[in-house]
């Protein structure tokens, strides 16, 4: 982290994970893996209501595997997004990022995926937020080349013809706070295209395969009671999906209507 003035500052970001793993069940399953991660990003304040934020980084992997062969994966990133506070209560957020992803033989995918929020306090005790924007996700080297028994006579098969996942998302929500309580109440929704999902092939193996059109949308309810200041904190919370696969019309697997946690 360096601090250049009172309006410029930046940070720097290295790291490097490995892991080793083995698994015994119908086979032996190991997989070693090399991460590797850097990102540097810059805080430009250039008035005392706007402050923008740009940056890029990048990730390396590479997986050793006898269930999934040996992928590399390389993704770079670019990303900016401005924040503005010269209106009284509100706070409005827009910005963009880049994203470049190569998974092993499969063909590099690149995306532009932007966003936009605000942030409005109607009175010291209740605020509003809402949020709109873009997403990206490529397919994990688990995803497209995991080819192993699972028991029972069925597999997981590879698919290295699957493909990146992009969607389009909105929520909105209320925060109320009293004097140890909050409540906080939210509405979301997804429209994903080429949405990533394990499935069940004709003859019984579960495979990796892309919906075309799905949607989750829902609504959820937390709140949180601070019982001993800064000892003890209760909370619950209830959540509830509606998940679908719109070009089938029929409900999405592996996703519970109701959820309280």
């Amino acid at each position: 982290h360096h601090h250049f003035n009172d309006d410029v500052t930046s940070e720097f970001k290295a790291s490097y994970y490995r892991t080793k793993f083995t698994g015994y069940g119908l086979e032996i399953t190991t997989s070693t893996a090399d991460l590797l991660r850097g990102e540097a990003l810059v805080n430009y304040k250039t008035s005392n209501e706007f402050l923008m934020t740009g940056g890029m980084e990048f990730s390396y992997a590479n997986v050793a595997s006898n269930i999934f062969k040996n992928p590399t994966f390389f993704g770079g990133a670019g990303y900016a997004q401005a924040e503005y506070k010269g209106i009284p209560d509100l706070i409005l957020t827009a910005g963009f990022r880049y994203d470049y992803i190569k998974l092993d033989t499969t063909s590099g995918k690149n995306a532009v995926t932007p966003r936009a929020g605000l942030n409005y306090k109607f009175t010291k005790d209740l605020i509003l937020r809402a949020s709109v924007g873009t997403g990206f996700r490529a397919p994990t080297p688990s995803e497209v080349f995991t080819s192993t028994a699972i028991g029972g006579g069925v597999s997981v098969i590879e698919n290295p013809n699957l493909t990146y996942e992009t969607s389009f998302s909105f929520e909105f929500g209320l925060h109320y706070m009293m004097k140890d309580i909050s409540l906080d109440a939210a509405f979301y929704q997804t429209d994903y295209n080429n949405f990533i999902e394990p499935n069940l092939t004709k003859e019984g193996n579960i495979q990796f395969l892309n919906i075309s059109k799905a949607r989750i949308q829902g609504l959820e309810l937390v709140s949180y009671w601070n019982i001993l200041p800064s000892m003890l904190t209760f909370s619950v919370g209830y959540n509830y999906m509606w998940s679908r696969d719109i070009e089938k019309n029929k409900s999405m697997k592996y996703r519970p209507r109701n959820t309280v946690y």
